[in-house]
């Protein structure tokens, strides 16, 4: 038989009135809007959390096509998980899903009308973004083979017979004591959990046939490979087959069709983690580009790189002029 062409078919709305957080009908007396800053622990353990609507309902709809940004995934992962972070992404980009099956309660006094418009939780967003956030982390460490950082995430202990992943906040990794795995104060607060990688009791084997002490670049790997398969189960591709309408032969088709925008991102995150697709930071900016059209020694954009060499010459008359020093640069 022979073998089906594929390919990734897939658009995604977004709303030109863009969106705003508000909170649906029967919110609790006293609870804060989402415009003044509230923490991380303040939204999520609401009783009634702030929804995320589209702001004006009467603006029409835009398609555009997620897969024509290969670091779609990486980018949702960087921003900083705020609520404001979350409208803005939301404004290029769209909603998560179709509604998580939230809908706020809009009346139309213009029109006399009220109906219930899709809407998703800040529960959602938050859990979201720190899910795949800490997933694209602990695949960043283990590619760039930082062992120091990792050491911090994933636990050997009880003789190396067990492996803990710990879920460290993202802004708390570099100042986290691992010293403290005891003290469940200090946890709570840098830590949004932890999950069992390994353990010899439940495993009949000996652990150097999956992993050897004290290496956590493969834990890690493993860890990644986990949250992917659960994430992708969560918010899968359908496969559809169809005839090709362009083809004269009538060739039939495979073609992937994601089920929302978290399913998008996590299967660009399969395809990168599978080698099937690169993605690389600037050297210089930090932001994610895709290597399809570059030389797989790029590291820095050209832009990035021609704005250094003007910093460097601008310094270095500086310094010639005599308006300071070479120690003063850094």
């Amino acid at each position: 038989m022979e073998k089906m062409d594929y390919q990734i078919v897939f658009s995604w709305p977004k709303s030109l009135g863009g969106y705003a957080w508000v909170y649906s009908p029967g919110n609790p007396p006293g609870t804060r809007a989402p415009d003044s800053h509230p923490s991380d622990e303040d939204l999520i353990d609401m009783a009634n959390p702030p929804l995320l609507v589209e702001k004006d309902y009467s603006q029409e709809m835009v398609m555009y096509t997620p897969f024509e940004d290969m670091t779609l995934f990486a980018k949702f992962a960087d921003i900083d998980g705020t609520p404001e972070s979350f409208v803005e992404w939301a404004d290029n980009y769209g909603m998560l899903t179709d509604g998580d099956g939230e809908e706020h309660l809009i009346h139309d006094h213009d029109e006399g009308l009220s109906f219930m418009l899709p809407a998703e939780s800040w529960d959602t967003w938050f859990k979201e973004h720190r899910d795949l956030s800490f997933a694209v982390m602990v695949w960043e460490l283990a590619r760039n083979r930082d062992t120091e950082r990792l050491g911090k995430i994933i636990r050997w202990f009880d003789g190396n017979s067990k492996i803990e992943v710990y879920y460290i906040k993202k802004a708390s990794l570099d100042e986290f004591d691992a010293g403290k795995f005891s003290d469940d104060a200090y946890l709570k607060e840098h830590t949004f959990g932890k999950t069992v990688l390994f353990d010899k009791k439940i495993y009949t084997g000996s652990p150097k046939h999956i992993y050897r002490y004290p290496d956590v670049i493969r834990p890690a790997l493993s860890f990644v490979k986990k949250i992917i398969n659960r994430k992708t189960q969560d918010y899968p591709l359908h496969v559809v087959c169809q005839f090709d309408d362009l083809d004269e032969q009538k060739k039939l088709r495979k073609h992937f069709r994601p089920t929302s925008l978290l399913s998008v991102m996590w299967h660009q995150f399969y395809l990168v983690v599978a080698g099937e697709e690169s993605i690389r930071r600037c050297a210089i900016c930090g932001k994610w580009e895709n290597m399809k059209d570059y030389r797989s020694d790029w590291t820095k954009h050209k832009g990035c790189a021609a704005n250094e060499r003007m910093k460097r010459l601008r310094e270095n008359k500086a310094v010639n002029d005599g308006q300071g020093t070479p120690a003063e640069r850094f």
